[in-house]
């Protein structure tokens, strides 16, 4: 073993307060007393033990020992080489893991496995535009575009209003995760991989909903629909979802379902049925001002909040002692 798997077992063995009192701990000093590296990685894993002694170590239930152990878990993942997740997890399995029924074991587990991931969201949406030129979606919503700090969309020909979510999701104060796919240029085989790789990283489906996904338009081909399949995949690993209605009142401004395309009439259906979070136009800011702000508060609560709220479930979760049942 290195210095580090060393002590790992120190501290695994008893609070930090106590590590001291073990010879093997004096043993294991001395022997690294002019390694600078050794005694920066004893201070990192003594905090580690002192942050679990304080959140775990004064639980009273394995459920509440888990249920901490994960949030502090998700507080020290940080994508860079400390790996003090890593640390956390390992001092967790000696000290608390070998007391808790099976079930919490393998929540355990899997929670980390999915905390791991890079991912909090995949977010689908259309950069469609069967009339050409700048996008209407940008005139729909422009200011509520321009508050997330994009640059006037209005005569853009791209879907900037899933950019400026995309944005709200990153600077949010839950600093969530996302994957964003503004272009589908690659060959399709690539890009279905790229598409699927992300979906099974992602915790939440987030799409953007607008007539043109559905639509028959001549322009596009029922068979060339990256949403659709975005929407399958989602629905396939069984995936939290959180529909965006961006085209008025929902469901009433949906088109009429003869003019969809066959293939996507479940699709459409669920969507119609499917209680959505639908976003008022704010194409004209003297009089939709009121909406930028509605749309704000509805983001917070309806997706980003909700976002996070999926994540924090992985750890509140977590399986009871047969005692609670």
């Amino acid at each position: 073993m290195n210095y580090l798997d060393d002590l790992i077992e120190l501290y695994g063995r008893r609070p930090a307060a106590k590590v001291a009192d073990d010879p093997k701990y004096d043993a294991l000093c001395k022997a690294h007393d002019g390694n600078s590296l050794f005694h920066y990685a004893r201070q990192r894993v003594e905090r580690i033990r002192e942050k679990l002694d304080l959140q775990v170590g004064k639980q009273e239930t394995g459920q509440m020992q888990v249920k901490n152990a994960l949030k502090l878990f998700e507080q020290l993942r940080v994508p860079d080489e400390k790996q003090e997740d890593e640390i956390c997890r390992r001092l967790v399995l000696a000290a608390w893991y070998p007391f808790w029924r099976d079930v919490q074991k393998a929540h355990f587990d899997q929670t980390v496995k999915t905390l791991r991931k890079d991912l909090d969201y995949f977010l689908s949406f259309t950069q469609r535009n069967s009339v050409g030129g700048s996008n209407p979606v940008n005139a729909y919503h422009r200011y509520l575009i321009q508050s997330y700090g994009v640059d006037d969309p209005y005569t853009c020909p791209l879907n900037e209003l899933a950019k400026a979510i995309n944005r709200g999701l990153q600077t949010s104060k839950y600093k969530l995760r996302g994957f964003f796919f503004p272009a589908h240029e690659d060959n399709s085989q690539n890009v279905s991989k790229k598409l699927q790789d992300a979906m099974d990283s992602a915790l939440v489906f987030i799409q953007l909903v607008q007539n043109e996904m559905f639509s028959k338009d001549k322009k596009y081909k029922a068979e060339e629909n990256y949403c659709f399949d975005e929407y399958n995949m989602a629905i396939d690993s069984h995936k939290h979802t959180i529909y965006l209605f961006v085209d008025g009142k929902h469901p009433d401004d949906m088109i009429p379902e003869e003019k969809t395309y066959t293939r996507f009439e479940s699709w459409f259906r669920l969507i119609k049925a499917t209680d959505c979070v639908a976003l008022a136009r704010t194409q004209a800011l003297d009089l939709e001002e009121e909406n930028v702000i509605k749309n704000q508060e509805l983001l917070r609560r309806k997706l980003f909040e909700k976002v996070q709220s999926f994540r924090e479930a992985l750890w509140n979760d977590s399986p009871p002692d047969l005692a609670s049942q």
